[in-house]
């Protein structure tokens, strides 16, 4: 992954789907590759990795696995490469209407499907094939058809933040456009979503509305809404049906189709992760802020300004976090034991440990002590058990509305069921209550828990905690205590103990 100043840019991942709409699938036994998955999961994701050093936009395509796809003079595709080697490179080709064809550059030959026959007789499609026909994936096709193109489908979560390369700033919702004025991702304002329909990709604001070839905001989808995606050395550009390219432009830095018929510098994006950012509310209800200087305090009757806001990013691999400011400075505890915003690269004393206590958390530094919140609204670090002036409220701001996608697929509602295994998401929506939170489906019912400790939908609000415990990923805990997982057959329940990979959730 490559590394911005406060961010982590997104590797490029996705699923390609045949004509026939299933997924390239890179299967473990045997490295075997076919063109039968139904539903985008891990063994049908793809991470491209691009040299585009000659001009020509060549791929490499690696695997769940960590293996290349390969194609070989014959035909034959596999991915089972350690090291990629001239047969593992491809040359994409984007066609008018948003597919790929992918060429591999050592024999020329196009991706594609092929029906093969039990008898071993072989045939391309709309030929005659005797016997039981099953169709393969090979690489052999001298020109383009159907069987040779393949719709890009991005694997990742689809709420993002949107960065320009050429701008260098992120994108926010400004009135009635999308500007790229942001050195940091701040705020709900910043909060993108990646809308996939037929082959093609919207980007829709926190508010669900569509940005048009114009620049304007439309709350409905339509054609002047929908791009096709290319990407271009690690960067990713949004092609118009005019064949023009979404584009940053004036001095605003406004969003929309500029004049390029080549993408430029001001064309090319990244996407990143949007972290979670809260309001973090001390026992007595005072909020903490960064508005009187260096020092982390409580004040009375202050708003959820962007002073009052804290961005918590997870340390990949480890149950430690650390707290950014609006200027990308960290909380740290300094040696008189407050907590200050002066942090300026992560660092021993700029981690810190949060203990989940139902409704309200604990903060613990790397003294191993946690933090109190004085009368005077100070904040130190000085107890090492949890009493009343230990406890603080996050209030998760910047998800008013929430994709949620597991170990087997995204969160979709079903009637009054829910469903964990969909290749397609539900958003849901937020409120927030004491430490807690509703969430309602686009129906307008709420989670609940059912017999069997089932979790669906009901007419009534269900209160349940957010733990933010891994990277992109949450723990989501019910009324009875328990998490929520899912399983395969994408049964939803609150059965969980605690929170391991089946009661992970990436929002």
């Amino acid at each position: 992954m490559a590394k911005g100043k406060s961010q982590t840019f997104l590797d490029i991942q996705f699923g390609l789907i045949s004509m026939q709409k299933h997924y390239l699938t890179a299967e473990t036994f045997g490295f075997s590759v076919n063109a039968k998955g139904a539903n985008l999961k891990p063994k049908q994701t793809w991470t491209l990795e691009q040299d585009d050093r000659d001009g020509v936009a060549k791929a490499l395509l690696r695997s769940h696995l960590g293996r290349y796809l390969t194609a070989d003079r014959d035909g034959k595709v596999i991915a089972e490469a350690e090291i990629p080697h001239a047969e593992c490179r491809f040359i994409v080709l984007p066609q008018a209407d948003g597919r790929w064809a992918l060429k591999s550059e050592a024999h020329g030959r196009f991706l594609g499907l092929k029906r093969g026959s039990a008898s071993g007789a072989v045939g391309v499609f709309g030929g005659h094939v005797e016997g039981k026909e099953e169709i393969k994936v090979w690489c052999f096709a001298q020109s383009v058809s159907d069987p040779e193109l393949w719709v890009v489908h991005l694997a990742m979560h689809p709420q993002v933040c949107l960065y320009s390369t050429g701008r260098r700033q992120y994108a926010r919702l400004n009135d009635d456009q999308l500007t790229l004025d942001r050195n940091i991702p701040w705020g709900v304002s910043c909060l993108i979503m990646l809308d996939f329909q037929g082959g093609r990709y919207s980007l829709k604001t926190c508010d669900n509305r569509y940005v048009r070839q114009d620049g304007r905001l439309v709350n409905q989808p339509e054609s002047g809404t929908k791009y096709m995606l290319e990407f271009k050395a690690g960067n990713m550009a949004f092609k118009a049906e005019d064949g023009k390219y979404l584009s940053v432009v004036g001095p605003s830095g406004t969003l929309q189709v500029g004049k390029n018929s080549k993408a430029g510098k001001d064309d090319f994006f990244l996407l990143t992760d949007s972290h979670p950012q809260v309001v973090i509310l001390s026992y007595d209800g005072r909020v903490l802020t960064t508005c009187q200087g260096i020092d982390i305090t409580a004040l009375q009757g202050k708003e959820a300004r962007d002073e009052e806001t804290f961005q918590l990013e997870m340390e990949k691999g480890s149950d430690k976090v650390v707290l950014r400011t609006m200027h990308g400075s960290f909380w740290i505890i300094v040696r008189s034991s407050r907590i200050q915003s002066t942090g300026q690269m992560r660092m021993v004393d700029s981690y810190f440990d949060i203990v989940w206590c139902g409704r309200r958390i604990a903060i613990k530094a790397s003294t191993g002590k946690f933090l109190s919140t004085l009368k005077n609204g100070q904040i130190y670090s000085t107890n090492v058990a949890i009493g009343k002036s230990e406890e603080f409220m996050l209030k998760l701001i910047n998800r008013p509305i929430m994709v949620l996608r597991g170990e087997h697929g995204f969160i979709a509602c079903r009637a009054d069921a829910l469903d964990c295994n969909r290749s397609s998401y539900e958003v849901f929506r937020l409120d927030f209550q004491d430490g807690a939170y509703t969430i309602q489906a686009s129906n307008g019912k709420f989670w609940s828990i059912g017999p069997g400790k089932v979790v669906g939908l009901a007419s009534c609000a269900t209160p349940f905690l957010f733990e933010f415990i891994a990277l992109s990923r949450i723990a989501i805990r019910a009324p009875n205590g328990k998490y929520v997982q899912g399983d395969q057959a994408g049964l939803l329940t609150a059965r969980a103990e605690c929170a391991g990979p089946t009661a992970l959730w990436e929002y």
